[in-house]
């Protein structure tokens, strides 16, 4: 008796595709509310987000520029050593706020 072929799924009785959804579409339905929920929080956030990022942009900018004063330019295959590696691990650390 030769092998029978066994099919891993039960076979489908249509011979039609089964429909596919779009994984990158979203259909959400939105309530007023959530919408202006959105639209204010928008309003009052973005700007504060725009203010802080800026702030920690100016303080981080000259620290790294005096950090890495006069160190090699690219290809540099040591990495800094003494009060420049320190003071970076540190800043880096309060930065971040993980005190």
């Amino acid at each position: 008796m030769p092998p029978q072929r066994v099919f891993a799924l039960p076979r489908q009785q249509s011979l039609l595709l089964p429909a596919v959804i779009n994984p990158f579409v979203q259909d959400t339905k939105l309530t007023k509310t959530a919408v202006i929920k959105c639209l204010l929080l928008g309003i009052f956030l973005v700007p504060f987000r725009v203010i802080f990022m800026s702030l920690v942009l100016m303080v981080t900018w000259p620290v790294a520029f005096v950090i890495t004063f006069n160190q090699p330019l690219k290809g540099a295959v040591e990495p800094m050593t003494g009060w420049r590696r320190s003071r970076a691990y540190n800043f880096s650390k309060i930065i971040s706020f993980n005190l």
